[in-house]
């Protein structure tokens, strides 16, 4: 509606006084105006000198376009999006991220994240930095982002340093995990004299002290983090994980203990060189092996045995727990030789810093337990009763100790590749004994310390996001997300920095972001659903190999797929034939036309980026996405 003509005079009529008269006051305010604009530049600014002041957005929103999934190349850095190919930004954590310009990753990107849930089938738990507070003296504080994790994917809590008491109090106990040691909460505890802490030796040490040690320590501290086990002693938690890590591997330091002034006296007397009979070496070696794994398995024993009614487990006390520089892969063993019996009576040889050395190819602590020091007979490396049958769950470590360098600058990614294959190994030899029993790998977003290089830096970005998804289509298998800043001791100092946080907290956001992504798919999870390889872990190393995997839907019709090439050059093309799984009686029978062998589609990938989607088993071809802006708008 138009206004009355005289009206509009008369308005215009008194603006015009008014300037005459406010002229000063005028130019007082541009100028404070613009002052505060240029203050705002300098304290939020990504292309200002420096980034002062960063505060991360809540996206309201997610399925909206952000700068990491809008197609553009937002800060002109020559490089587009999330993704891990040439064209790739490396700032982006995932295409929730909403800025492309590079800065210092010092939290985790809960909020970018809409929020989701695996299925209740799978098992994630969050171990990882806290969420609340300041690591001690790093100088490195986090936001207080709660519960965050149970509402971004992950099953369980691990961690609760930084979280108040309500906060606690109110994760659900089935949805609460820990680690418990034996050896006290104390440095100068008792128990730390033993000789299994002080000498890796399963002799003279005084089991009760070992059992009280835990209670005082572990259990009653883990049990004070809630009201409702407060002073109880025992914790309320759905896992509850032993961290013992006290026994030799190699033949040679077993060996070596014969001859040691401080530890003969605490070998028994029939065991000792001076013994009327002695043992000959290998009789010795067998026998250490036979104690050690009849004392583990008693210390594994101690949360039920004191009332703790959880699922319990022993870190890295699994059938096969793979180390740095222990080529499983170059000898003659094949895949069924290593999820069958016969491996617990096979010794493999390692080269482990330039120095051989031999060991069980399988891990000893999972042998028949046997009686304690009773003469171990021929049946000690049979399957027997492994820790399957003490475990709920078995945990091995699966931790990277390889890092690409420059993630996206011309590398030679076989070496790290390789690392990604013997994860995926020891996930899947693990899950064939484990007699139904989840498996639950400890992941870590940071290079293993032993790396001299890159020890503690973040992981690839890439291999973080595959590590999330790729697990899960192992039956029975989940992930522990674990970390630790770690300690410099020469410079009595947290051994953290500028970089180590950065790259670490990118890689927590590429883990959460893969998750997200297998969450669009929980229905393949369901009832009896059925997974598919192709290829063994082995075989695929052998070849240096493109991987392809499947989760076959319970009604038979539909098969989730993930595919990966973690060999591949960065501009790279790879292309996958995607075929119809084996069926029989003994495996899976289709309601359908898939033929063993019968092409369901091809896809495809650039550079290391997982591709992620399903193929119809009646046919129509395969439909999916590598992740990126194409994933978002499919929400």
């Amino acid at each position: 509606m138009m206004m009355p003509l005289q009206k509009k005079r008369s308005k215009i009529k008194i603006v015009k006084k008014t300037r005459a008269i406010s002229r000063p006051i005028l130019i007082t305010v541009v100028a404070v105006i613009a002052f505060a604009a240029l203050f705002s530049l300098l304290l939020f600014s990504d292309k200002f000198v420096g980034r002062a002041v960063f505060t991360r957005p809540i996206l309201n929103d997610p399925a909206k376009s952000t700068q990491c999934s809008d197609g553009i190349d937002n800060d002109i850095d020559g490089f587009i999006d999330w993704g891990f190919a040439s064209g790739n930004d490396k700032s982006c954590s995932s295409p929730f991220a909403n800025s492309e310009t590079d800065y210092a990753h010092t939290n985790i990107g809960w909020n970018d994240f809409p929020e989701f849930n695996l299925n209740p089938k799978l098992t994630t738990v969050y171990g990882g930095i806290q969420l609340a507070g300041c690591y001690q003296s790093s100088g490195i504080c986090v936001d207080d982002v709660g519960l965050a994790p149970l509402r971004k994917g992950f099953s369980h809590i691990a961690i609760f340093e930084g979280l108040n008491q309500a906060q606690k109090d109110s994760i659900p106990i089935n949805k609460r995990a820990s680690m418990w040691v034996p050896f006290g909460t104390a440095a100068d505890h008792p128990v730390r004299q033993q000789p299994l802490y002080k000498y890796y030796i399963p002799w003279n040490n005084n089991l009760e002290l070992l059992n009280s040690a835990a209670k005082e320590g572990s259990f009653t501290y883990t049990a004070d983090y809630f009201t409702d086990s407060k002073r109880k002693g025992i914790p309320n938690l759905d896992l509850f994980v032993a961290d013992i890590e006290a026994h030799l591997t190699y033949d040679s330091e077993i060996i070596n203990l014969r001859t040691n002034p401080e530890i003969i006296p605490l070998i028994p007397a029939p065991f000792r060189l001076d013994a009327p009979a002695p043992l000959t070496d290998a009789e010795f070696i067998n026998q250490y092996k036979h104690d050690m794994a009849w004392m583990y398995n008693y210390i594994n024993t101690i949360p039920k045995s004191n009332g703790f009614t959880g699922k319990a487990g022993s870190y890295g006390d699994v059938p096969l727990q793979i180390e740095s520089g222990w080529p499983w892969y170059e000898t003659t063993i094949t895949w069924n030789d290593w999820i069958s019996d016969q491996i617990f009576s096979k010794t493999c040889n390692t080269q482990d810093y330039n120095t051989p050395y031999r060991r069980s190819c399988a891990n000893f602590l999972t042998f028949n337990f046997g009686e304690f020091m009773s003469r171990p007979g021929s049946s000690f490396f049979s399957l027997g009763d492994l820790t399957t049958k003490t475990d709920d769950v078995l945990v091995p470590s699966g931790y990277y100790w390889i890092k690409s360098g420059d993630t996206y600058g011309d590398q030679d990614w076989s070496n790290t590749g390789d690392n990604f294959m013997v994860h995926l190994f020891e996930i899947d030899a693990n899950a064939a004994f484990s007699r139904g029993k989840t498996t639950i790998i400890f992941d870590w977003m940071r290079v293993h310390p032993s790396n001299q290089e890159y020890g503690m830096h973040g992981i690839d970005p890439w291999l973080a996001h595959t590590t999330a998804i790729f697990p899960y289509f192992t039956k029975n298998s989940g992930q522990w997300l674990w970390d630790w800043i770690g300690y410099d001791s020469s410079a009595n100092e947290p051994r953290v920095n500028a970089t180590y946080t950065s790259e670490n907290r990118i890689a927590y956001d590429n883990f959460i972001y893969g998750l997200y992504r297998l969450s669009k798919y929980n229905q393949f999870f369901n009832g009896n659903y059925q997974v598919y390889h192709p290829v063994d872990a082995r075989e695929l190393f052998r070849m240096h190999s493109k991987i392809w995997r499947g989760v076959i839907k319970e009604d038979r019709t539909q098969m989730l797929v993930v595919a990966i090439n973690p060999y591949a050059d960065l501009n790279e093309i790879t292309k996958y034939d995607i075929t119809c799984p084996k069926s029989s009686k003994n495996t899976i029978t289709y309601r359908s036309r898939c033929t063993e062998g019968k092409l369901l589609g091809q896809i495809q990938t650039i550079g290391q980026n997982t591709w992620l989607g399903v193929c119809n088993l009646n046919g129509g071809g395969c439909t999916g996405d590598q992740g990126g802006k194409d994933t978002i708008s499919r929400r």
